[in-house]
């Protein structure tokens, strides 16, 4: 069944929550597998940019914090609001698989000044393509959780938004740093290639999302019939 329930419903046993993730598998993968990624590239982000603007350009340890601190915090807030706000209107033109969508928009916009904003030619215009990131690393997590509920019975939304919210952050806070020192260090083997190790995370990890989202779309919208 779908995302429909009533009143006072024990909550789900395993076997229920289990059999709820089987019917509605692709819808799952493309909301949750997608964020898991996109939550990867985002930690990694936030993790290095500020000490690739000093590796890179010389930027004072101080100003790289002031600046990078500053984007993620206008920038950052702005893109929260903006993917919370451009639900409704989407689902009035008849998008019900309006958060997936999204998610997928906002993988796609990412990706550019992700790959970018690393290889620019100065610190200028580095810190110019950190506004977008921020504003896309904020704008699809409060879509994706709120999008979660929509396909899934009330009475199990906590053991799977608690499942989502233990995946996404295992993977991301895992793996996002790591796997960007493994590379500077142990493929690139330079620590001045920070800024390539930063520019291929999105290279990889943004058209992976964007298929699992574009995958999910018309699963997603027959799980919230």
């Amino acid at each position: 069944r779908g995302a429909k329930s009533t009143a006072g419903e024990q909550h789900a046993s395993i076997p229920e929550v289990g059999a709820q993730l089987r019917r509605h598998w692709r819808a799952y993968l493309g909301l949750v597998g997608s964020m898991c990624l996109l939550a990867i590239l985002g930690y990694a982000t936030t993790a290095w940019y500020p000490e690739f603007l000093m590796r890179t350009y010389g930027v004072e340890r101080t100003v790289a914090g002031a600046q990078f601190g500053t984007i993620f915090l206008v920038a950052g807030s702005l893109g929260v609001i903006a993917g919370g706000w451009s639900v409704a209107p989407l689902e009035r033109r008849g998008y019900q698989d309006a958060p997936l969508r999204i998610v997928l928009i906002c993988a796609v916009l990412w990706m550019p000044p992700a790959i970018l904003g690393p290889l620019a030619p100065t610190s200028e215009w580095a810190v110019l393509a950190a506004c977008p990131i921020m504003f896309f690393l904020n704008a699809f997590f409060s879509v994706g959780i709120s999008g979660l509920q929509l396909i899934t019975p009330n009475n199990m939304r906590a053991q799977i938004s608690a499942l989502m919210v233990l995946t996404t952050n295992i993977f991301s806070i895992a793996l996002g740093p790591m796997v960007v020192g493994f590379l500077t260090d142990f493929v690139f083997g330079d620590d001045q290639a920070l800024r390539y190790s930063l520019a291929s995370l999105p290279t990889v990890l943004c058209p992976i999302a964007i298929l699992l989202a574009w995958q999910g779309l018309a699963a997603y919208k027959r799980a919230r019939v």
